[in-house]
C-alpha cells in the first residue's frame, strides 16, 4: 500500500487526478486508514479533522464499519469572504458543517467523555467543498474514500455560534478544528 499512499501525495502535490489499479485499492478499512495516514505526512501542518460517514445507512452504503477521520491541510482552510477555485475544488457542490475549535489537545480519555462541550472553545459555521484525487469521489467505494483523506476545501467564518449547541455523547461534528 506504500505505492498507494505515494500515489495519493503525488496526486495531491501535482495537482493531477490519480487512477488506482486494483492491487493499489485498500480491501478493509484498516489498510485504508494506514494509506491516508502514510499519505497525510507530507500534507502538514493540519488545520482541521473532518469526520466522514457518521451515519449508519451513509456507512452501510459505503462499506465501512465505523466512521473516519480525514485530515484538512492548513493550504485547504480558507477565511469567511475568500475566493476559492482551482484543481482542490473542482468537484460541484458544497456542504454546510459546524467546525469545533478545540481548546486543548485531545487524550485517549476525552474519548469515552459524556459531556464534550468543555473541550471545545466555540463552535463556528463552516462550508465543505468536498474534494478527491479520484476522477469522481466514491470511485473506488468506501475504502479508497477513507485513504484519499476526503480532503476538502472548506471556508471557515469569523463568527461564533452562542450559545454553542448541546452535544454530549451524541456528537457528529464533521470538523474538529485547532488540533
Amino acid at each position: 500500500m506504500a505505492s498507494t499512499a505515494q500515489a495519493l501525495r503525488h496526486a495531491f502535490s501535482s495537482q493531477t487526478v490519480l487512477a488506482l489499479t486494483s492491487e493499489q485499492t485498500p480491501k478493509s478499512q484498516e489498510e485504508a486508514a494506514r494509506v491516508r495516514d502514510e499519505a497525510a505526512v507530507d500534507l502538514r501542518p493540519v488545520k482541521a479533522w473532518k469526520l466522514g460517514a457518521t451515519i449508519a445507512a451513509v456507512r452501510a452504503n459505503l462499506g465501512l464499519e465505523q466512521q473516519f477521520f480525514g485530515l484538512l491541510p492548513a493550504a485547504l482552510v480558507y477565511q469567511d469572504g475568500a475566493e476559492v477555485g482551482g484543481f482542490h475544488a473542482r468537484l460541484q457542490g458544497v456542504e454546510s458543517e459546524y467546525a469545533f475549535e478545540l481548546a486543548r489537545d485531545l487524550s485517549a480519555e476525552d474519548a469515552e467523555r459524556e459531556d464534550l462541550t468543555s473541550l471545545f472553545s466555540c463552535v463556528r459555521p463552516a462550508i465543505e467543498i468536498p474534494g478527491t484525487r479520484y476522477a469522481s469521489l466514491g470511485l473506488y467505494g468506501g475504502f479508497g474514500l477513507v485513504a484519499d483523506c476526503v480532503y476538502a476545501v472548506s471556508g471557515l467564518s469569523g463568527g461564533e455560534l452562542k450559545p454553542a449547541p448541546a452535544i454530549g455523547s451524541r456528537w457528529r461534528a464533521d470538523y474538529v478544528v485547532g488540533v
